[in-house]
């Protein structure tokens, strides 16, 4: 696990498009299932219409290095003794979930130097515990949770490009990590959902670190 790594400053956000060129599963216009993670974590699969009733939608970025690490995270807003958590956040009106991905990523860390190699279908979504609930105001009322899209992009820039002082700072502090790691790491009510995510990107991530495919100086594109 590389050190810890700390770093405050100024930034503007920018966005970029996607080049989705390999999905964990086939995309299906027919059905889409919601792995429903529950507050007490207990984890059910259910079909569901989008959108699943009561989730705000939103994504969530697996970030890996040349190495096979990801980026994690500690939250501003959580003093959790221990937790970590990758790159998540809402879906604007208008906007497609990769392209959503990527600017959440820039929005939270600064980094422009990221494509998107990867994906997990449909989505999967988490309940808000009851003391979550209780702190949430004006529109964040009638959630219930959030339904996620989960998104693998590789880094393929310098360390330096990292920076969490951004126009509206969401972490502390940052590390490179095993993605295996991580479910042991978040915050409970996030963990079952950070299983599934370990589950489909670890044999990715190893696939393409042992296979030589990742280089640098790549550019965002369709």
């Amino acid at each position: 696990m590389h050190a810890l790594s700390r770093r405050c400053g100024d930034t503007v956000a920018r966005q970029a498009s996607a080049r989705l060129n390999w999905s964990l599963r086939p995309a299906s216009s027919q059905s889409r299932r919601c792995a429903s993670v529950a507050a007490s974590g207990a984890a059910s699969t259910s079909a569901c219409d989008e959108p699943c009733n009561g989730y705000r939608p939103n994504v969530g970025v697996c970030i890996f290095n040349k190495a096979g690490y990801v980026f994690a995270a500690q939250r501003c807003d959580d003093d959790t003794p221990g937790s970590w958590q990758m790159p998540q956040g809402g879906i604007d009106e208008g906007e497609e979930p990769h392209e959503a991905a990527l600017r959440e990523v820039t929005e939270e860390t600064s980094i422009v130097s990221a494509r998107i190699v990867g994906e997990i279908d449909g989505w999967l979504t988490y309940d808000f515990p009851t003391r979550v609930k209780e702190s949430l105001t004006g529109g964040w009322q009638k959630f219930k949770g959030q339904k996620q899209r989960w998104y693998l992009a590789h880094f393929y820039g310098d360390d330096s490009e990292i920076n969490l002082g951004t126009a509206h700072k969401e972490f502390r502090a940052w590390k490179w990590s095993k993605l295996e790691d991580l479910p042991g790491s978040v915050v409970e009510f996030k963990r079952d959902v950070y299983v599934e995510v370990a589950k489909g990107f670890v044999p990715m991530i190893k696939q393409l670190v042992e296979s030589g495919e990742l280089t640098g100086n790549e550019e965002r594109s369709h």
